[in-house]
């Protein structure tokens, strides 16, 4: 082997320990990039699963747009239904109307009124059409089940107001809860019976009967000179209590739990001031006495639009329900709160839920709904 062979051989040699160490270094290359590969993938995929499921990810944002379609999609129902009501109307009239009695109605559709409907106790009209109070009126309420008729009860800052003959449910009411929800409650309750639908309240009554607190029994206060005065302001202390009317109480008060959660004598509480808005009397007298209507005091307990308020649709018995509207009755040393509501003797009462020196009570009744068109 001469020298040139020698180094040949010797430079193979050479070149296979290059090579071992290229190898090596590629292989070293490839296993940190499968590390940063991986890393990579572990990071798209946090972001990946970030999107999806954040508050702000593509299932919540997809739960949202189905929540706004179906909001959508009910409000074209109710859109629908208020057109089919109006071409009912169209077509088949509104029962009542100026003729009175039962005979179909002509002129405009009321529920797309052409003027200002307005309300003198029996009386409602938009100057066009005019109805009686217990008129019947054909309204299709969309409501599954609902069984009863509609009636012309009023009208309320311009509109149109009918009424359910029936009960459309029933609510239990207690306690301070009863006081403080009553009156939502009675209103989700009726809810479902029109765009703008209701639940009676004590003003669509008196609107009717033409009572006024604040002038029975030859135009005096009701209650006046009491405690339960209508608009007294009375303010319990620990020592005693005082009105705004000069009633006085000097005794002590052991006990007084507003609703609301305040408490006399507790939590820096030294005063406690309620408004007694608490009333209660007959439609055909307007005073706490029951008996026939005598002159222009009052309705007749004849007319429909008694037997609309008063009683039962198959006129055999007075009928009892609540009314969305709260009350307060001031005494001396404790105070009443509750929702008012139409009793089966035929009264307008108010109903406690709640006392202030000996907690709660309860009581369950009907429920009516009114829509405004």
């Amino acid at each position: 082997m001469n020298l040139k062979e020698f180094k040949q051989v010797k430079s193979k040699g050479g070149d296979k320990k290059i090579m071992k160490t290229k190898i090596k270094q590629e292989k070293g290359i490839t296993l940190i990039a499968l590390v940063i590969t991986i890393v990579v993938l572990l990071i798209l995929a946090g972001v990946s699963i970030n999107a999806i499921f954040s508050e702000n990810g593509i299932i919540n944002k997809a739960k949202d747009a189905q929540n706004k379609m179906d909001e959508a999609q009910q409000k074209d129902l109710n859109s629908i239904n208020e057109l089919n009501n109006w071409i009912d109307s169209k077509t088949n009239g509104a029962t009542g109307g100026s003729t009175g009695g039962n005979t179909t109605g002509g002129g405009d559709n009321p529920s797309t009124p052409s003027g200002t409907w307005t309300q003198n106790k029996t009386t409602v009209t938009d100057g066009k059409t005019t109805y009686t109070v217990g008129d019947d009126y054909t309204y299709n309420c969309g409501v599954s089940g609902y069984t009863g008729g509609w009636k012309v009860l009023g009208a309320d800052k311009g509109k149109l107001l009918i009424m359910s003959t029936v009960d459309v449910g029933t609510l239990q009411l207690s306690g301070k809860e009863g006081y403080n929800t009553g009156i939502s409650q009675l209103n989700t309750i009726c809810a479902p019976y029109g765009t703008e639908a209701r639940s009676i309240t004590v003003e669509d009554i008196n609107r009717v009967t033409g009572y006024d607190p604040t002038k029975q029994n030859n135009n005096t206060k009701y209650g006046a000179g009491e405690f339960y005065e209508y608009g007294n302001k009375v303010t319990y202390t620990a020592s005693g209590s005082s009105a705004t009317n000069g009633k006085t109480y000097t005794s002590a008060i052991s006990k007084y739990e507003h609703p609301d959660g305040r408490i006399l004598g507790q939590n820096d509480v030294t005063s406690i001031q309620v408004e007694s808005t608490a009333y209660y009397y007959y439609p055909s007298t307007l005073t706490t006495s029951d008996g026939e209507q005598t002159g222009e005091i009052g309705i007749s307990k004849t007319i429909p639009a008694y037997k609309l308020l008063f009683r039962k649709a198959d006129d055999t018995a007075n009928c009892s329900y609540w009314l969305a509207s709260s009350f307060v009755r001031a005494g001396s040393d404790y105070s009443t709160f509750g929702l008012r509501l139409v009793n089966s003797d035929g009264g307008v009462y108010d109903c406690l839920s709640w006392r202030s020196n000996s907690g709660a009570y309860s009581r369950s009744d009907g429920v009516r709904a009114v829509v405004s068109l």
